[in-house]
């Protein structure tokens, strides 16, 4: 007889919660999700957004990093679930002149890691 799989309760029922209680279902285990606040977390708020280039500070190369991998996994992920993706890119805009040094700064920082980055 096949062992069964263990019950796993995901707390959260954004992205991340319900992604994760997918690949725990696809592998067997029985699931329940539990979101006490629902369509009021992160991924309300940015309706599945990751714009590394504008999630990140100058210095922050291990975040930058890490959101330009997410950001590739997208794709993948998003044809596993069905869901329409989009890649539109980011656009970043500067009030003042500070505003557009931090920009300048985020197009330097997203150059340097290899990904198209213009300053318009």
């Amino acid at each position: 007889m096949p062992e069964m799989g263990m019950r796993v309760t995901v707390l959260g029922a954004g992205i991340v919660g319900l992604t994760v209680a997918d690949e725990l279902r696809r592998r067997g285990h029985a699931v329940t999700v539990v979101d006490p606040c629902p369509a009021q977390g992160a991924s309300y708020a940015a309706a599945g957004m990751l714009s590394p280039a504008a999630e990140v500070w100058h210095g922050e190369e291990d975040v930058l990093r890490l959101g330009l991998a997410s950001l590739a996994l997208w794709p993948d992920l998003a044809a596993r679930l069905g869901v329409d993706l989009r890649a539109n890119g980011t656009l970043l805009v500067g009030y003042d002149a500070g505003d557009v040094q931090q920009v300048e700064r985020q197009v330097a920082l997203v150059a340097r890691h290899g990904h198209a980055a213009e300053l318009l």
